[in-house]
């Protein structure tokens, strides 16, 4: 792809990383942004309101944020887009450039916004409760979790352990299938059960990996986990040993989410301050490295990745 190549030679004269990313973008048919134009091409009435200039489009905060102040506020805060497929995180703000690419309407597209900016995003109207009361978040899942879960140092990091599927970065392979591979006639249940469980722990090192590469994290960074997955003490120690660093699971996995949206704002309206807010950040348990385990896991990693390849491009694009 045009694209990529322009990249590839932006980001050999500049080294930004913004032009790594144009290098390695690859159009995907998952993107919201293909997936919001199919359904506009294919229903009139869209087209019809497109063409009047009456259609609008955003994510679910777009749509709460319109109803709580009665059609007041129309914006979209950053975090929810930033998987979307039409954000460019270097400049925090839609990726202008992908979206005249693809020819995508911009005009049914809110402003973008920020929680916990110096003034509120909208006031809940006071039909709702008898008083107006002030937005100050609407944060993303996952930026909401780092956030209650203590990640505000750099190098922090935040693992979500809960459903996912496919490989991703730094794969990229949506024709990928799964399989198990290795059957030998001594292969019990309880060994299919470990490989399901490593292949978790592999995932996320795999990605852990990626990110000290691009985005130089610290060595020995403070990592906390969340999720339903999160629960099982094998994918912790086993993610600890890989890593070489403590993991810490948070109390209350599942609602560690909802903690940051209410931490963040009520840290922008003045409620606590930073020193006060790391009294309220709940550690359930922490898992350190196995020296002793540390080859038998790594040599089973590298067998993963063996397995891996063989999954690869496996199903017609």
């Amino acid at each position: 792809m045009a694209l990529n190549t322009v990249g590839a030679i932006l980001y050999f004269f500049t080294r930004q990383p913004r032009f790594m990313a144009a290098r390695m973008l690859k159009f995907l048919s998952a993107m919201v942004s293909h997936r919001v134009m199919v359904t506009i091409e294919q229903s009139e009435v869209l087209q019809d309101l497109l063409s009047k200039d009456q259609l609008g489009f955003g994510c679910l905060d777009t749509w709460l944020l319109l109803k709580l102040t009665d059609g007041k506020v129309h914006v979209a805060e950053a975090s929810n887009y930033s998987s979307s497929g039409m954000f460019d995180p270097f400049l925090n703000d839609y990726n202008r450039v992908i979206l005249r690419i693809i020819r995508f309407p911009m005009v049914i597209l809110p402003p973008l916004v920020d929680s916990a900016d110096s003034t509120p995003l909208g006031y809940v109207s006071q039909r709702f409760f008898s008083k107006t009361i002030p937005i100050y978040a609407v944060i993303a899942d996952q930026q909401s979790a780092l956030y209650g879960s203590g990640g505000w140092r750099r190098g922090d990091v935040k693992s979500y352990l809960g459903i996912h599927r496919g490989l991703q970065t730094p794969i990229n392979d949506d024709t990928a299938c799964c399989g198990f591979l290795g059957f030998r006639p001594d292969t019990t249940k309880a060994h299919m059960v470990r490989a399901i469980l490593e292949s978790i722990a592999f995932r996320v090192y795999q990605i852990f990996e990626t990110m000290r590469d691009e985005v130089h994290i610290l060595d020995k960074p403070r990592i906390r986990i969340c999720g339903g997955v999160a629960a099982n003490d094998f994918i912790c120690e086993t993610i600890a040993t890989l890593t070489d660093s403590e993991i810490h699971r948070m109390k209350d996995g599942g609602f560690v989410a909802s903690r940051g949206a209410a931490l963040l704002a009520g840290y922008a309206q003045g409620l606590w301050d930073q020193s006060e807010l790391e009294y309220m950040i709940d550690v359930d348990h922490c898992f350190f490295p196995s020296e002793e385990n540390s080859s038998e896991v790594r040599k089973a990693y590298e067998l993963w990745l063996k397995a891996v390849q063989r999954c690869s491009r496996f199903y017609d694009p």
